[in-house]
């Protein structure tokens, strides 16, 4: 993940009575990092323990961004870290494939 999708939450402050991260307005856009973390986890869980096979699909990202509430935006960065990792490729207009079963 990125230093700033942590580092919002590390900024406070009190509005009111209300106790709010800087710049977001919602709990739901402040929990967001959480459910990209989740989502790279659970990916990432499914094809090391050998739930998702090598050349096999992921789900699509519009199922994704429903399943772990996330915007397509929020996905399609889960996905390019996953890549990164050499986990899935990324084949633009075909989908997302995973790449490996194990960690090197």
């Amino acid at each position: 993940m990125s230093e700033q999708s942590g580092g919002i939450l590390r900024f406070w402050h009190t509005l009111g009575t209300v106790v709010r991260p800087i710049g977001l307005t919602t709990l739901g856009e402040a929990m967001a990092p959480l459910r990209r973390i989740s989502m790279a986890r659970s990916i990432e869980y499914q094809i090391l323990e050998g739930g998702l096979n090598p050349g096999e699909p992921l789900p699509a990202e519009r199922d994704l961004a429903a399943e772990f509430d996330l915007s397509r935006s929020s996905v399609r960065e889960v996905l390019r870290e996953l890549s990164e990792a050499g986990l899935i490729e990324i084949q633009p207009g075909r989908g997302n494939f995973v790449t490996r079963a194990t960690q090197d």
